[in-house]
């Protein structure tokens, strides 16, 4: 997963470092079947960025593995800040935004709602809040200043729920 989080072009400098200085040198030694898997897996798509489509460089992942993972993150969460929630019966909705101008002024608009942590200077950062009707929940996790994965969860999701990729609550 570091692999994959660590490769986003526009990360932060300690994210930049971590690849350079961890991730690559081990694909490179240890992990070479990792490697050979990733160099396949690149990918030019063709992504509105509001001037039209524009051709971006991506790796392009299993989505499962990428899905149970932002889960069990969501849930580590939940029972660190929220012990007291009962979040076994939650059906959980995992989304990885484009970062196209509109999706960037959707998720920095529900950032701005969020309560705000970090761990490390640039290397996780996270936004959390329940929602208005205490419903639902909302995360929103950037990894190396740029890879973002949000997660929202709840009992049950509105049948009007609007979706994006990933479905933002209303707050």
């Amino acid at each position: 997963m570091r692999a994959w989080l660590s490769t986003v072009i526009a990360r932060s400098p300690n994210g930049s470092w971590i690849f350079d200085q961890k991730v690559f040198p081990k694909l490179l030694s240890k992990d070479k079947k990792l490697f050979q898997k990733i160099a396949k897996s690149r990918a030019i798509k063709f992504v509105d960025m509001g001037n039209g489509p524009m051709p971006v460089r991506v790796i392009e992942w299993n989505k499962e593995p990428v899905q149970r993972w932002m889960i069990r993150c969501t849930k580590a969460m939940m029972a660190t800040f929220y012990p007291d929630y009962d979040y076994s019966q939650d059906l959980f909705h995992v989304g990885v935004p484009y970062l196209t101008p509109k999706n960037v002024q959707i998720v920095q608009g529900l950032m701005s709602m969020c309560n705000r942590d970090s761990r490390g200077t640039g290397i996780f950062d996270f936004w959390h809040r329940r929602t208005s009707d205490q419903l639902g929940w909302l995360w929103i996790f950037v990894f190396f200043g740029n890879a973002c994965c949000v997660v929202t969860h709840a009992k049950q999701f509105p049948k009007d729920h609007p979706y994006f990729d990933p479905p933002p609550p209303i707050l």
